[in-house]
Parts: structure tokens; C-alpha cells; sequence
């Protein structure tokens, strides 16, 4: 078992420490030069940062979106502002590293009370690092300050809320007040990941009554109605209808429909191009043989396909938001990435609650059935040909993982943020109308991860949003850029 967990160690190692180090490559994107403009302005209208960032989060959720968690940290902890270049990137580090802690915090505390414990959290934990992580690339999420805040702060919320909901049903201690409080921050994320935390949280309570282990049912059940009102809150403000009420009527069963079959294309997507079943297997048997719980004897686990549809479901509300925000009528819709992002980590998740689900039933039906070395050789078999197809298909560096060793190897990531970095100093000391000559020969326009800063080269529209926004943080009058290519 030791020798098992120095592995796993090992190898979760080799997949965060590139994502680490790429933030530490970060560069300002878009919304990031902005943000931190208005941050500044904030703060010098209302003398601080804190009176700054109340003040700014009231009116986003006014005027432009009710997502006040990560607006109010974006306001307040706004790293480019107060820190520079330098600073932007160790906090990118540190939420990314607080991320994963809370990720194994809330496997932990799923897994807690099974047999050999500790070494199938860690075994669980990587295989959901694995996905992830190395699923699919996510092109804005490890180095755009203004997603890390949005998106990444208020999973981490989620986790750790996650987590301390479920560590209250096993102990019955003070837990559910951590739980309660965190529940807010959760309502407060986008609306996507705060319908998650609220299924999940929903999820919990129902658990923790059919247990009837909870005396206290009002602190059982507290969390999940204070993170509910808070998403009221948040899906309420009148900014949302704002930004998004242009007129342009939309139908919210097309859109619903759309969600569904987005969910059931995405796993598809995940089960035919990626390792994903072959992690649900290994997952399956390390729930079935190791995770046996003294207090789920009130569960009966007759209905594995009745969960399934149930979970599915909750995936196609978690992404309704975002789709009906952008009007997805479609299945063939582009979603961004961090939309993808968020739709990933919920099928991660409720698959992982599926597997202990149908692991529960397993031994419910066939209470003699056991797992032996034959399975196991045949899982590794199986593990080695997806490997070996990927790698002769050429989709290898399509994993996250490869592509970002083999990039900081090679230099192409330094060598990219380097350039990225002598622009944004060559229009900070410019004149007032700065004109930047790309030189695509040694840079190409733009990094598969690092976004960069992807100013706009239109010669009739030099005042595009992300070059005004950069000239406006330097205060300069206009950026331009000119590719030649």
C-alpha cells in the first residue's frame, strides 16, 4: 500500500506542477486590463479596496450580472492592481493550488470511514484530477486572472462547502454553520456552478434524512435552504435581465432540450475520445472493494438507472443557465470554455456519486461477488490500448498534461509569455498612440493555454474592446497592432 501511494503522489505531482507552473506564465487577457482599470477607479473614489469592491459588487449586480461572489473578489482581490505582473501570477498559482487541496479535501471527506481510507481517497482523487485535467484543454482557465476568480474561487467554495455539509452528517458537530456560511459564497458563483452547489447540497440533505442519523433536522437542512435563497439572489439581480434582455425572444424548452443533448454529446465526446470509462471501471472496483460504509444500511440501492436519469437531469440544469443565457437552441452551439469547464467538473462529480451508487448495488444483488486479478489484468489491458491509441493516433499532446511538459521542455510556453510580456512593457513606457509590429516569426499570435494578449488587428476598428482596454490601463489613447502574417 505504500509503494501504491508514493505513486499516486508521484503522478498527481506530474499533472499539478505544469498547471503551476503555467500560471506563473500568466499574462492579462481582456477583461483582466479592465477590471483591474476599474478596480483602481474604485478604490480612489471610495479611499479602499473593501468600500471599493462593496460598492462595485452593488453595482454589477444592478447593472450587469448578479454573480457577486467573484465579482466581489475580482474587485477586491484584484492582483494585477495591486501587485503587478508578479502578483497576478502567484495568486493564479495559489488559486489553482487551493483548487486541488479542496478537491482532495471534499474526496476525503467522501470517502471517509471506508476500508484502506487513505490510499482510495488518493487513488479517487487522481482519477478525478485525471479528468479534470487531462479530458479536454481548457484554453481559459489555468492562466486568465478574471476566470480564476469567477470560476475557480467559487469551487473552491463549493468543495470545502461540500465537504463540511457531509462532515456534519457523519459527526453532528459545528460543521453544518461552515457549511451554512460557505453556502452563500456558493449562491453567489456563476449560476451554473451555483445550481450545482445547491443540487449537491440538495442531494446531502435528502441523504442525511433518509439516514435519520441528524437529530437536529434544522441545522440539516439550513444549508441547503441558505445556499437556495442566495442563487435566488444571485439568477434575481436585476443586472442579469440588463445584460441579457436584448428583446430576441428565446425558447426556454428549446434551450432545455439543448442543454440535455449537449450533456449526453459531451459524455459521449468524453467516453469515445478519452480514458474516461477506463477510470470508471478502476473507480468502480476500488468503491466495491474498499468502500463499505457502517452508516448506508438505509439505502437499498435497487435503482442504479432511476439515479442515472436523476443525475443526467441535474447535469442539463447545471448547464440550462448558461445555455439559456447565450440562447442555445442548437446542440451544435460553441460553448467557452469555462462553460465547458463547469459542465466537465458536474459530469465528473455525479458520475463519481453514480459509481458509489451502483458499487452499493452490486453487493446488494450479488453479495458474493468479487473482483480478482483477472479483472484487474484485463482493466490494464484495456488502460495500455487507449494509451497506445492515443499515442499513435497522435492525440497524445492532446492531453493537458503532455502538451504542457512537452511545451515548457521545448521553451515554446516561456518563449510565448516572454514576447507577451516585452508588449505589454513596450506600451506602458510608448507614446500616447502606441503601434505594436507582431513578429509572428518568433511568436505565433496565440498559445493554446496562455491566452495572451490577442489585441485586435482590424485597421478600421483599432478601438476594439480588448485594445481599449489595455491603452486605458496605461492610459495611453490607442493600441495597435499589426500582424505580418
Amino acid at each position: 500500500m505504500r509503494k501504491l501511494k508514493v505513486c499516486i503522489i508521484l503522478f498527481s505531482c506530474i499533472i499539478i506542477f505544469p498547471i503551476l507552473y503555467y500560471c506563473m506564465l500568466s499574462i492579462p487577457f481582456a477583461d483582466d486590463f479592465s477590471c483591474a482599470t476599474e478596480t483602481l477607479m474604485y478604490v480612489q473614489e471610495k479611499g479602499n479596496y473593501l468600500s471599493g469592491a462593496l460598492y462595485g459588487t452593488r453595482r454589477y449586480w444592478m447593472e450587469f450580472q448578479g454573480s457577486y461572489t467573484g465579482i466581489f473578489f475580482m474587485l477586491y482581490l484584484n492582483a494585477f492592481a495591486r501587485w503587478g505582473l508578479v502578483g497576478l501570477r502567484l495568486f493564479n498559482a495559489a488559486c489553482m493550488l487551493a483548487f486541488f487541496v479542496s478537491l482532495y479535501v471534499l474526496t476525503d471527506r467522501f470517502v471517509k470511514d471506508s476500508e484502506h481510507n487513505s490510499v482510495s481517497t488518493m487513488a479517487i482523487f487522481f482519477i478525478v484530477l485525471f479528468w479534470n485535467t487531462n479530458n479536454y484543454i481548457y484554453s481559459e482557465v489555468y492562466t486568465w486572472n478574471n476566470v480564476i476568480v469567477i470560476y475557480i474561487i467559487p469551487f473552491i467554495f463549493l468543495f470545502l462547502g461540500e465537504a463540511f455539509y457531509l462532515d456534519y452528517l457523519r459527526e453532528q458537530n459545528h460543521a453544518w454553520l461552515t457549511a451554512a456560511f460557505l453556502g452563500i459564497a456558493i449562491g453567489g458563483g456563476t449560476i451554473n456552478i451555483a445550481t450545482l452547489g445547491c443540487g449537491l447540497y440538495l442531494l446531502t440533505a435528502i441523504y442525511g434524512i433518509l439516514q435519520n442519523r441528524v437529530k437536529n433536522k434544522f441545522k440539516l437542512v439550513l444549508p441547503v435552504i441558505i445556499a437556495i435563497i442566495s442563487t435566488l439572489a444571485n439568477v434575481l439581480a436585476p443586472g442579469n435581465f440588463i445584460r441579457w434582455g436584448d428583446g430576441s425572444r428565446v425558447n426556454p424548452l428549446s434551450v432545455f432540450e439543448t442543454s440535455f443533448l449537449n450533456i449526453i454529446k459531451r459524455f459521449w465526446q468524453l467516453c469515445i475520445g478519452t480514458p474516461f470509462i477506463v477510470l470508471v471501471m478502476i473507480m468502480l472496483i476500488l468503491v466495491y472493494k474498499w468502500a463499505r460504509y457502517s452508516f448506508d444500511e438505509k439505502l437499498t440501492y435497487k435503482h442504479p438507472i432511476m439515479f442515472a436519469l436523476l443525475l443526467i437531469f441535474g447535469a442539463t440544469l447545471v448547464d440550462f443557465p448558461y445555455a439559456l443565457g447565450i440562447k442555445a437552441q442548437s446542440v451544435d452551439t460553441v460553448f467557452e470554455d469555462r462553460a465547458l469547464f463547469v459542465q466537465d467538473i458536474t459530469i465528473y462529480i455525479l458520475m463519481t456519486l453514480w459509481v458509489f451508487y451502483f458499487a452499493g448495488y452490486l453487493r446488494a444483488k450479488w453479495p458474493q461477488l468479487e473482483f480478482g486479478k483477472s479483472h484487474g489484468v484485463l482493466i490494464a489491458l484495456t488502460l495500455c490500448a487507449n494509451i497506445l491509441l492515443l499515442i499513435g493516433g497522435g492525440k497524445i499532446f492532446e492531453l493537458t498534461t503532455p502538451y504542457m511538459i512537452q511545451s515548457i521542455i521545448n521553451g515554446s510556453a516561456h518563449d510565448y509569455s516572454d514576447y507577451q510580456e516585452e508588449i505589454m512593457e513596450m506600451v506602458e513606457h510608448g507614446d500616447d498612440d502606441v503601434v505594436i509590429w507582431y513578429d509572428s516569426n518568433r511568436c505565433p499570435p496565440k498559445d493554446r493555454i496562455i491566452l495572451g494578449l490577442r489585441l485586435g488587428d482590424d485597421e478600421e476598428r483599432w478601438d476594439y474592446w480588448r485594445n481599449t482596454a489595455m491603452a486605458n490601463f496605461y492610459k495611453k489613447k490607442s493600441v495597435k497592432v499589426i500582424y505580418d502574417d
